[in-house]
């Protein structure tokens, strides 16, 4: 990926060093932990989700498994409350009750990335909510 953004980088004079991170983030694989921003199809609003799915380029379906995240903390054992992140305005926990798919072309945007203990305490919420040991 980082050899696309050279090239386009050389090839285009009047490309902007910005450019080159907003492309990067628009191409890059989708993978479990981030944070999109992405369009649910909910009322027309995009909301923040966390990818729980693996890549998968063989997959029969250009899906993306996420769960959304919200404000309204109900303090559930389906929510887990996420710590103070840069990229999100307000405090916000992890919905698995809401988790869905989405196509991969409806996710607008990469927020940022979930610590890997934060990513861990929703896949254990997902398997206490699937009721999976």
């Amino acid at each position: 990926m980082d050899a696309l953004a050279a090239k386009l980088d050389a090839k285009l004079t009047q490309w902007k060093p910005q450019v080159s991170e907003e492309v990067r983030a628009l191409i890059s694989e989708v993978s479990p932990g981030e944070v999109w921003l992405g369009d649910l199809g909910l009322a027309a609003k995009t909301r923040p989700t966390v990818i729980v799915s693996r890549h998968d380029p063989e997959a029969p379906r250009a899906l993306t498994i996420y769960v959304p995240l919200t404000t309204q903390n109900r303090g559930s054992r389906y929510e887990v409350g996420l710590p103070r992140l840069r990229f999100l305005r307000t405090e916000s926990v992890a919905n698995v009750q809401g988790v869905g798919s989405v196509p991969e072309t409806r996710l607008e945007r990469k927020l940022g990335e979930l610590p890997d203990e934060v990513l861990r305490k929703i896949r254990h919420a997902l398997r206490f909510a699937f009721d999976i040991s």
